[in-house]
Parts: structure tokens; C-alpha cells; sequence
């Protein structure tokens, strides 16, 4: 997107529009801060340097020529973080009001961090070009996303003060002051209004104005915000507490309001003694709210642990409520703004059988991708645990097989697989390998792909994750105890010490997987039917053991095309005891 070239009351208006009118997605919002990433090749990274570096001709012809580069990426992260504050440090206040309009058009009305940081640059921008009316507007649209923004607040106050009106302004000041913000904070608007005394009612916030948002603006919030890599812990939590009173819920608004200021860095942007009056200033204002009046109150009495201050009380009441069987806890900590005590929380609702939960963590799945975490997929693994729990919305349930097919094994049983789930959301998708390449394609210890295998790799590669690209097929291989030296904590996985001697074959995790067991396709002798051993390693139990006989029959009972019951189906059980000479010695659970 080119800058906008005008940025007159007619241009602003225009892009004011524009943001309202936007739909960006998390992908977007992915790609806008993925490309931060391109700063720091030369000579871009020169560039910044002499854009960010002060006056002067050099730095003025670098920061036009950063805008250049970094409007065409359609980055309004890079746009208003860097390019407008170049523009705004070298005095050039009209071009970064044109930086920051072609922002705001890019700008996802669902995430209110990065809201109203553009619109108060705007405001701030319209202030230093004299548009103080303008600039008023601004400001209290940056105020509808948090009325307690206090950048905000000072800009509004500094523009209304500007453009006389001088009894508003005070009132700003007024409240300012009474939340705790200090005379150097307050200088540039005290100076404003000439060193008079605030004589006006003080401004109050009202939370009630905070625009709604709906189910998908708050799923693709959720996906990007605790990943985004623009912001701090403290910032992530203010973010969060605007989005839950989008919301509606009040509750968990206060909660992460009043851990946001302990999740400051050392070197954050924001002082601390800024932090701490503003989180106490959207304390009081969340409290004032008529319908929510007893919420202090409420969670000052929580003593269950839904609101621990750490997340280690939060995921041990997360376990109670498990053994209690009691989901409706677990659902309102979907709502925490600590991204691991919501994953805990959504793999306790698996275990209780609810898999409803499913949009949230696919997009938070989502956004792992969009935001380049693909190091750490958390909610890639709780999402395919509830896929193996039966969660997701399918199109049509994949029918089972009757009769003697149940007795089918290798291909044939594969063949009634793809039959019953080609067409559902079970893989919605499909990505196999090139017929070419599969032909060709054996495992790096030269011993060839079992039948059932083979078959479904020719119907999709992407779903058992063996492969970085099917259309490029190449097998990554570890050992047993790689596995659980890559897959547990350190302290499980040394209970799996020396399998590797005793189970020396090539394994494979079979997808993204999350909790206390991993299934593992194991390269070891194939049994009759061809097929290789499907491990289930577990920690609590610390336990290894054959859990099925093959990939075939692990993907038929998986998508419930075939169910593998060897306690009831004397056949099944027979098909286990053909990889009864593995050597899993202590690692096999003792017998209850």
C-alpha cells in the first residue's frame, strides 16, 4: 500500500473510514510483524540507523527512503513503530501524519494495543501541525479503545487546551493528577493551560464505551496477542483487560489489569511509576462500572486459585477441577491472559470430555504459525490432542467400518480410511507426496515403508507431521530417547534412560502431540501384515508399550473408521503379540 497523499481534514476522515471498514486477519497481522525481520539486512539496517539518528539531510533522505520500502510490506507494526517515529523525531510532522494514516488503514480494530498507539500518534501529530480540533477527535477515538490511556488523555488534554477550551482541558488535568501521575508526566499539558489549576469537573472514564467485540474479533485477538514480538508482558496484560471488557467480562479485565504492571522489564519503554497509577486508574473505573460494582470485592474473597497471582496455583486448581469433573471453571480460564494457563486449562477440558473449545485453540494455532513460532506449537499440540479426543467441527463424521473389514490390515485398511474421511474437516486439506517421489521414498535405515503407510502418504503427508514439505519428502529421524528428551521435562524424560540401547530403530512422532504420552511409530521388524509398531511412551505412569500394531490401525481407530479394542477383541489383542519380542524391559508398565 502506498502512503496516502494528502493528509488534509478530507484525507484524514478518509482513512478514519477505511479502519473502520478494514478486516485483517490473523495472517495479516502475522505478515505486518514477520517483517521486522528484513530491518536488519544491509543496507536496510543502515537505513534505520541514520532514519532514527536525529536531524539533517542523511537522515532525512533515509527515513524517506525507510517509508518507501516498508509501505510497500503493508507492515502498519513498522509503520507507525518506526517510520512515524523517524518522521516525528526529525520534526517532520506532516509526513509521519501521512505514515500513520496509512497505518491506521492497516490497523486490526481488534487488537486495542495496536489501536490506540496509531490513533494517538495521529492526535499527536495533528497537535504539532496546529489542527488542534482535529487532534481532540483523535484522542478520544485512541480513549474509546481504553478511556484510562493516559498518552491518550495528555494528548487530548494538550489539544483541547490549544484549541480553548480550556475548562475540558482541566478536567483532564485534574483527573491526571488525582490518578497519581506525576508534574513531569503532566508538564507539557500543565504548560498548555499556562500553570492554571484544574477549576473543572474531572474527566471519568467509561468503560461502557470500549467497542464490542464479536466471537471471530476475539479468537484472532486471542491468537496474536501474547505472541505478538511488538509487545511487553505489562503491555500484552493492558491489551488483554481492554479486550475482556470488550467482552463483557469484567472479572478477568481486573485480573490482568492488576498483573500488568508486574510484568514490567527493565527495559521497557513504558516507567514504572507510569504503570503502576495506570493500572490503578482502570482499577477504579472497572470497579465504578454500575453492573460490576462488587468485582473488587469478589476477587479479593477468590481463594479457589482461578485467580492465583502465579500460574502454578492457577494450574493446580486447573487439576482440581478436573478431579472434581467440573468444566464451568475451566471455560472462564479460557479467558486468562497468561497463553500457558489457558492451554493447561483447555487440556483439562479434554480430559473431561469437551472439545467445544476448539475455535479458540485452533486459532491460537493459528497464530503460532502467522507469528513464526513454529519452535514452540503449544496450541498446535492441545489442538491435536482434541482432534484425537474427537473435537473440531466436521463436516460429516467419517462412517465406521463393519463387519470383516475390521479384520482388514496394510492398504485395504488405509483404502477405508480415505474412503470415510476424504471430504470432512478430519484433514481438511490433503497434502500427499508426489507418486513419483513416494515410489521411491524408504526409510534413512533403508528398510521400506510398510504397506498402510506407504498408502496413506499417497492420500496426505501433512497430517503425521514426518515430513517439513510432502512435496519434497524427507524423514527426519531420532531415536526413543530423543524423543523424550525433546518431548517431556527433563526430569520425566530421564526415566526413559538407556532405551536407546535396549530399542535402537528409527522412530517418529506421529503429529504434534501435547500431555503426559506421545505415540510414536517405531522402525523396528514389521509383523505380518508388513506393518511397523506404534509406541505409546508415557510419564505417569512412566510406561512404553505397543499400543497399536501398526500406522494403519493407529489412523483407523483415530478417525473412528475402525475401532482397535484388544481388552474386548480377542483378534486385536492377537495382532499386539506380534511385536511381543520387543525388548521394552523396565520402561513396560508393571501389571496393575
Amino acid at each position: 500500500m502506498a502512503l496516502v497523499n494528502t493528509a488534509d481534514a478530507a484525507g484524514v476522515e478518509a482513512a478514519w473510514r477505511d479502519f473502520l471498514a478494514n478486516d485483517v486477519s490473523v495472517q495479516a497481522f502475522g505478515a505486518a510483524a514477520s517483517r521486522r525481520q528484513l530491518l536488519g539486512e544491509a543496507p536496510l539496517s543502515r537505513t534505520v540507523h541514520v532514519a532514527l539518528s536525529g536531524e539533517g539531510k542523511d537522515a532525512h533522505a533515509a527515513a524517506d527512503a525507510l517509508a518507501e520500502a516498508v509501505a510497500a510490506w503493508d507492515s502498519f507494526v513498522l509503520l507507525q513503530g518506526l517510520v512515524g517515529t523517524a518522521f516525528t523525531r526529525q520534526g517532520r510532522y506532516d509526513d509521519a501524519l501521512r505514515v500513520h494514516l496509512t497505518a491506521l488503514r492497516l490497523t486490526p480494530r481488534w487488537h486495542p494495543t495496536s489501536v490506540y498507539r496509531v490513533l494517538d500518534a495521529i492526535a499527536d501529530d495533528l497537535v504539532h501541525a496546529g489542527r488542534f480540533a482535529e487532534a481532540a477527535r483523535f484522542a478520544e477515538r485512541a480513549l474509546d479503545w481504553d478511556p484510562t490511556n493516559p498518552e491518550a488523555l495528555l494528548t487530548l488534554g494538550v489539544a483541547l487546551a490549544r484549541a480553548g477550551d480550556r475548562d475540558r482541558a482541566g478536567g483532564v488535568l485534574a483527573y491526571l493528577a488525582s490518578s497519581g501521575y506525576s508534574e513531569a508526566f503532566l508538564r507539557a499539558l500543565i504548560g498548555a493551560l499556562g500553570g492554571d489549576g484544574a477549576k473543572a469537573p474531572p474527566y471519568s472514564p467509561d468503560f461502557t464505551k470500549v467497542p464490542g467485540l464479536s466471537d471471530e474479533a476475539w479468537l484472532r485477538f486471542c491468537a496474536v496477542n501474547a505472541l505478538n514480538p511488538f509487545t511487553e508482558g505489562e503491555e500484552q496484560r493492558r491489551a488483554h483487560a481492554v479486550a475482556c471488557l470488550a467482552r463483557g467480562r469484567h472479572d478477568y479485565a481486573l485480573f490482568a489489569t492488576r498483573q500488568a504492571p508486574r510484568w514490567l522489564t527493565d527495559d521497557s519503554p513504558i516507567d514504572a511509576r507510569v504503570a503502576r497509577a495506570w493500572a490503578k486508574a482502570r482499577e477504579d473505573a472497572i470497579a465504578a462500572l454500575s453492573a460490576e460494582r462488587g468485582v473488587v470485592e469478589e476477587l479479593a474473597r477468590k481463594e479457589d486459585g482461578q485467580f492465583g497471582e502465579e500460574s502454578e496455583v492457577r494450574f493446580e486448581f486447573a487439576d482440581a477441577c478436573v478431579e472434581r469433573g467440573d468444566a464451568e471453571p475451566l471455560l472462564s480460564m479460557l479467558l486468562d491472559p497468561s497463553r500457558d494457563v489457558v492451554l493447561y486449562a483447555a487440556r483439562a477440558l479434554v480430559k473431561l470430555g469437551r472439545t467445544d473449545h476448539a475455535p479458540l485453540i485452533e486459532a491460537m494455532a493459528a497464530g503460532e504459525v502467522a507469528l513464526g513460532w513454529d519452535d514452540l506449537p503449544s496450541a498446535a499440540k492441545v489442538l491435536s490432542a482434541m482432534k484425537r479426543a474427537g473435537g473440531g467441527a466436521k463436516k460429516k463424521k467419517p462412517a465406521a467400518v463393519k463387519g470383516k473389514a475390521a479384520r482388514l490390515r496394510g492398504r485395504a485398511l488405509i483404502a477405508k480410511v480415505t474412503e470415510a474421511i476424504a471430504g470432512t474437516d478430519a484433514i481438511a486439506d490433503p497434502r500427499p507426496v508426489p507418486a513419483a517421489k513416494l515410489k521411491k521414498l524408504t526409510f534413512p535405515c533403508k528398510k521400506p515403508l510398510s504397506p498402510g503407510l506407504a498408502a496413506f502418504l499417497a492420500f496426505d503427508a501433512s497430517f503425521l507431521g514426518l515430513f517439513e514439505d510432502p512435496s519434497a519428502p524427507r524423514f527426519a529421524p531420532r531415536t526413543l530417547g530423543q524423543i523424550a528428551a525433546e518431548e517431556f521435562d527433563p526430569m520425566l524424560a530421564d526415566m526413559f534412560e538407556g532405551i536407546d540401547e535396549a530399542l535402537p530403530g528409527e522412530a517418529y512422532l506421529l503429529g504434534a502431540q501435547d500431555g503426559e504420552a506421545r505415540d510414536v511409530l517405531y522402525v523396528g521388524e514389521p509383523d505380518a501384515a508388513g506393518e511397523y509398531p506404534v509406541l505409546e511412551m508415557r510419564t505417569d505412569p512412566p510406561d512404553v508399550r505397543v499400543a497399536y500394531p501398526g500406522v494403519d490401525v493407529y489412523l483407523a481407530h483415530l478417525f473412528e473408521v475402525v475401532p482397535f479394542d484388544p481388552e474386548k477383541n480377542p483378534e486385536d489383542a492377537s495382532a499386539l503379540e506380534a511385536h511381543g519380542e520387543l525388548d521394552l524391559g523396565p520402561w513396560a508398565a508393571l501389571p496393575e
